[in-house]
């Protein structure tokens, strides 16, 4: 199996990833690696996903230390073992995510919500191994995509506005993934 993949970030910091691999770091679905996922026909649409996520982080100041701070977009492709592709969209498993997120946001205060969700992702994800007694290399889910203000026009197309939530790929071995040239 090999998926396809792109992330956005800085020409200094896609500089350091070609020399020296990904490294994780906190995300909205747990810490792991993230690409927007796609297929064929959806490369744009990944492509300008991984544009957005650059000008959204570069608005925030992300990049404030690196040296180019240009939009670099990274293409990948990543292989999971057989059987190490959770997929969390599936109704099934969404369900019982969606349950168990709801059981530990009951007893949290709001003002930890945002990292509360994270991390229980990684608990999730955790149990699941657990009780699976496997690894999972790559998690597959879906977010919400930049904000719209962050989207170059030429990079919208007709359905831009109604696709909602974006495919997106958690990987959480990095030897799994392979950059593309």
């Amino acid at each position: 199996m090999v998926l396809k993949g792109t992330h956005g970030t800085c020409a200094s910091f896609a500089e350091d990833i070609r020399n020296s691999g990904f490294s994780f770091g906190p995300g909205r679905r747990g810490k792991g690696v993230y690409f927007w996922g796609y297929s064929g026909a959806n490369k744009e649409y990944a492509t300008a996903l991984a544009k957005a996520w650059w000008a959204q982080a570069k608005a925030i100041r992300k990049y404030d230390a690196a040296s180019d701070q240009d939009c670099n977009v990274l293409h990948v492709d990543i292989k999971p073992e057989e059987g190490c592709l959770l997929d969390l969209e599936e109704l099934v498993m969404k369900q019982t995510l969606l349950q168990f997120l709801n059981d530990i946001h009951k007893r949290s205060l709001p003002k930890d919500r945002a990292s509360l969700t994270e991390k229980a992702y990684d608990l999730f994800v955790h149990m699941l191994e657990k009780q699976l007694n496997k690894k999972f290399d790559v998690i597959y889910t879906t977010v919400n995509p930049p904000k719209t203000d962050f989207w170059d026009k030429r990079d919208r197309f007709p359905g831009f506005d109604i696709i909602g939530m974006a495919p997106c790929y958690v990987v959480k071995n990095t030897g799994c993934i392979f950059l593309m040239q």
